[in-house]
C-alpha cells in the first residue's frame, strides 16, 4: 500500500465560527497533516510528522496589494509563518507548537481591541453581502409575482442572507 504524502480536505466552516476551523486544523496537525492551503470550502494538507503546528486565522479584506509585504512582515516578527490567503479576505498562519510557551504565545489578537477590529471588518463585508442578498431576493420575489417563475431563487436569496444576519449577530455578540 502506497503512503499518502498529500490530501485535500473538503469541509466548510462558517466564518462566525472560525474558531472551529482553527480547532480542526491543529487537530489534523496532530496526526501528522499540515496545512498548505487554506480556503474557504477546501484546504490542502501535506504528510509531516516532525512538526506540530498552531493556527492562526485573520480576517482583512481591506488589505490594499502594496500592503501585504508589510502584514506579512508583522506577523512573522511575532513568529508566525504565512500560509495563504482567500479570495474573500482571510489569511492562514502557523506557528510550530512549543509546549514550553504559554497558550497567549498562540493568540494573534492579544488584546480586546484588536480583536474586536477584525470582527468588525468580518461583519461590515457580511453586512454588504446581506443587503445584495436581500436584493436579489425581492427582485426574484417580483420576478415570481409577474411571471410565475424565479420563487426557488427568491427562496435561496432569502435564505443566504437570513444565514449571514445570523452569524453578522453571532460575530458581535462575542
Amino acid at each position: 500500500m502506497k503512503n499518502k504524502t498529500s490530501k485535500t480536505s473538503f469541509r466548510a466552516y462558517f466564518a462566525w465560527n472560525y474558531q472551529k476551523e482553527l480547532k480542526a486544523l491543529e487537530e489534523k496537525s496532530r496526526r501528522g497533516w499540515q496545512l498548505v492551503k487554506g480556503g474557504c470550502f477546501h484546504s490542502k494538507y501535506t504528510r509531516d510528522d516532525g512538526t506540530v503546528y498552531r493556527y492562526a486565522l485573520d480576517y482583512n479584506s481591506d488589505l490594499e496589494p502594496e500592503d501585504m509585504p508589510r502584514y506579512r512582515e508583522t506577523f512573522q516578527e511575532q513568529g508566525w509563518e504565512y500560509i495563504n490567503s482567500t479570495f474573500n479576505g482571510w489569511h492562514y498562519f502557523r506557528k510550530a507548537y512549543d509546549p514550553a510557551l504559554p497558550e497567549s504565545a498562540y493568540e494573534i489578537y492579544t488584546d480586546e481591541e484588536s480583536l474586536r477590529q477584525m470582527r468588525d471588518r468580518w461583519r461590515r463585508s457580511a453586512l454588504t453581502l446581506c443587503i445584495v442578498e436581500f436584493i436579489f431576493a425581492a427582485a426574484n420575489f417580483l420576478i415570481y409575482l409577474r411571471d410565475g417563475r424565479n420563487l426557488l431563487a427568491a427562496c435561496m436569496c432569502l435564505a443566504v442572507a437570513l444565514l449571514v444576519l445570523y452569524g453578522w449577530g453571532r460575530m458581535r455578540r462575542k
